[in-house]
């Protein structure tokens, strides 16, 4: 668990209240960065170049490239107008046409850094299993831990920190355990080895198979091949490519450089032959004007999984690679080594023998030895009809559930208008039934979706997305000639675990709540996460509870406890708990919580949370959520970087001072786009009244942009910060 602060803020929760209109506000209060950041904008500048000079195809298909100059200076532009007088009419702009628009009152609470990230890539590290049975407090279902009796905790990624004791805890003598959560009693009867070593403990809830455990004579455990990711060449998992090849994939996009003729189509292939063939026949008397080169959404598609077929046979080479195609009807491609199957076109208005049909199909070959015939027959396809994007996703969705942990990576530009799924002239609500059983099927399987949608197209993401987001896989809208790095992300990261489930329990003198859920003071919450990966963080904000005041004095506890209870299935079927216990220190003083918080952990809270609210369809009550996370975190790096300016000059504060302004771009910047995005739709709203039918409304007719955005940001982390910066 990642905290905003080295220290639990044991004052009052603090509300206040904005009043917005339809109008886009600056989120970054600074307006302008250390003569000392010039440098790394002259390093973008020069691979920005050197990008340039290494041509269009290698471009494509090769490392992003670095954000240009101009929009640096745009950002630092924007930095110049402070949201801080959001209450006021202080936008110059007198010809915008939205002034006129009603203001909206809204009361938040005031931002503070009590906040919690899950990170759940701890599961891939590996754990000893603990012996017998996990013993829980009848009170408040907290996990005995014995924290009491460790000096130094482990963080779970690796670090660690000193243990401040907190009240309660375990008697030997007496068998006696008061609960450091809730100060309930018990009698607990436990053998010395039954007692937790470190506050990181694992217990298995059903028996692993024989292969998969050793038993070490000497301490009676049993030590985990709890390694929750399978090694490369272990790894015999399924990877689908579900495309669209419907007629709209034939759109075109010009390009500067020849296509390769390895991806050039029999039409490119024969124009190319008879220019070079009026130039043998004709000689100098033949004018060789430009020829202008054109590619195909289809044969981006085509490129990107020629690609990551060559580096999954590399690096992966026991995976197995299938592709569904689907335009007017479905086709299985397999792995390329067995006759491509056609689904009965009856069929695709039923999603059980869909199902059936996919799971009936087995990838017989490793990507180390389909590869080549795949790639053929992937290159042999060509756009042409209407879109079955449901089929194709039910048929992918039952061969990938033969083998946990599989991907399905859907790549489509338009509508699904063809069979189950299907949104032109269907009910919502029949499309979100669908989904939602696909949901159901692949969270059960372990399998792992990615939602890719093509720029300037509109696929209704606000519904086939969910597929992605409740099942943990990726989603965007991509320009066609970035779809190989899009495709090489999306499956870089192996699934960890699956079916998790979590339940984070605090002292009980707290409270702890997810935005998108009613307000509630309870002490625990509870939440479905499904496939996890190394990347996969979960953001919950926590307070004080009032009404817990009368019988827990927290001013009289130097810490407090919190505990992490993930219940999770390895990829060999293991089923597990993993009890994640913690204390951290008190203060009453919110300058010591900010002195001491952490700037991406605040990062990741402010973006994920404005995001889950918008998700909702309440865009001011998001809007406002922003900007007081927004001011917090402004303020949490002016803090920090003030204390760096009253230290000597050395080079590793100089490092740290950039870094701390790289990270507050990056997140003002995430902040921004939330904004933009949320103002952008609003303005386009004549004279909408805040109520739940207009929240509805909004998520109905939610745009493919917006979507994205919000898909993202619910699931942000450094990483994807990062990569978005």
């Amino acid at each position: 668990m990642n905290a905003g602060s080295k220290y639990t803020y044991i004052g009052r929760d603090e509300d206040e209240e904005m009043e917005l209109d339809t109008e886009e506000v600056q989120v970054s209060p600074y307006p302008q960065q250390p003569q000392q950041q010039q440098q790394p904008q002259q390093q973008q500048q020069q691979q920005q170049q050197q990008q340039q000079s290494q041509g269009f195809f290698s471009s494509l298909f090769g490392s992003k490239p670095a954000p240009p100059v101009q929009q640096q200076q745009q950002q630092q532009q924007q930095q110049q107008s402070p949201f801080s007088n959001i209450n006021s009419n202080n936008n110059n702009n007198n010809s915008s046409p939205y002034r006129g628009a009603p203001k909206v009152k809204k009361v938040v609470k005031k931002a503070t850094t009590n906040i919690l990230n899950v990170s759940l890539g701890t599961l891939s590290n590996e754990t000893k299993i603990a012996t017998g049975d996990p013993i829980f407090c009848s009170s408040c279902k907290v996990a005995f831990s014995n924290i009491n009796q460790f000096k130094k905790l482990d963080s779970g990624d690796g670090e660690s920190f000193d243990n401040v004791a907190t009240a309660g805890g375990y008697n030997t003598e007496t068998n006696k355990w008061e609960c450091e959560f809730c100060g309930e009693t018990s009698t607990i009867q436990l053998q010395p080895e039954e007692i937790p070593k470190t506050n990181i403990v694992d217990y298995v809830l059903e028996a692993p198979p024989v292969s998969t455990t050793t038993v070490d004579s000497n301490n009676n455990n049993t030590t985990a091949a709890v390694t929750a990711t399978p090694t490369h060449e272990d790894d015999e998992s399924y990877v689908i490519f579900c495309i669209d090849t419907s007629g709209s994939m034939q759109c075109s996009y010009e390009v500067p450089e020849k296509i390769p003729p390895k991806y050039q189509t029999a039409d490119q292939l024969n124009a190319a032959k008879l220019q070079q063939s009026m130039l043998r026949s004709q000689g100098n008397m033949f004018v060789n004007t430009p020829q202008r080169h054109y590619v195909t959404r289809l044969q981006c598609v085509q490129y990107g999984i020629d690609s990551q077929l060559e580096t999954l046979q590399k690096e992966y080479p026991n995976r197995r690679v299938g592709v569904v195609a689907f335009s007017h009807g479905v086709t299985i491609i397999g792995d390329g080594t067995s006759p491509v199957q056609v689904v009965d076109q009856s069929k695709v208005e039923d999603v059980g023998q869909l199902l059936e049909i996919g799971s009936s199909y087995t990838l017989n070959s490793p990507v180390s030895k389909s590869c080549e015939s795949l790639a053929r027959k992937v290159f042999a396809l060509d756009a042409q009809g209407s879109t079955a994007l449901g089929p194709a996703v039910a048929v992918a969705v039952g061969m990938a559930s033969r083998v946990r942990g599989s991907k399905i990576v859907v790549c489509t530009d338009g509508l699904s208008n063809v069979g189950v799924g299907a949104v032109e002239n269907k009910k919502l609500e029949d499309v979100q039934k669908f989904f939602n059983q696909m949901v159901d099927h692949c969270v059960r399987s372990g399998t792992t979706v990615a939602v890719l949608g093509i720029k300037g197209a509109d696929c209704k993401l606000e519904e086939l997305g969910k597929l992605a987001e409740q099942t943990n896989g990726d989603v965007n809208i991509v320009d066609p000639v970035s779809l190989k790095e899009e495709f090489k992300s999306v499956l870089a990261l192996p699934v960890l675990a699956t079916n998790v489930s979590i339940k984070v329990r605090l002292h009980a003198g707290l409270y702890i709540q997810d935005p998108t859920l009613l307000a509630s003071l309870q002490s625990f919450i509870e939440k479905e996460v499904g496939n996890v990966n190394q990347d996969t963080t979960v953001s919950f904000e926590y307070g004080v509870n009032p009404s817990a005041a009368a019988k827990y004095d927290l001013s009289k506890l130097k810490s407090l406890p919190f505990q992490l209870q993930i219940y999770y299935t390895t990829m060999k079927g293991l089923k597990c708990v993993r009890f994640i216990t913690m204390t951290k220190e008190t203060t009453t003083s919110q300058e010591v919580a900010i002195e001491n918080a952490d700037i991406d952990a605040l990062g990741v809270n402010l973006v994920q949370t404005s995001a889950k609210i918008a998700s909702t369809g309440d865009y001011h009550q998001s809007r406002a959520k922003n900007f007081t996370n927004t001011t917090l975190l402004n303020n949490v790096i002016a803090k920090k970087q003030e204390k760096i300016m009253m230290q000597p000059q050395s080079a590793a504060n100089q490092q740290m001072y950039q870094q701390q302004q790289q990270q507050q771009q990056m997140w003002n910047n995430q902040a921004q786009t939330i904004e933009t995005q949320l103002t952008k739709t609003m303005q386009k709203e004549s004279n909408q009244v805040e109520s739940v039918d207009l929240y509805q409304q909004r998520s109905k007719n939610r745009s493919d942009e917006l979507a994205n955005v919000l898909f993202n940001q619910k699931s942000m982390n450094t990483r994807k910060a990062n990569k978005k910066f």
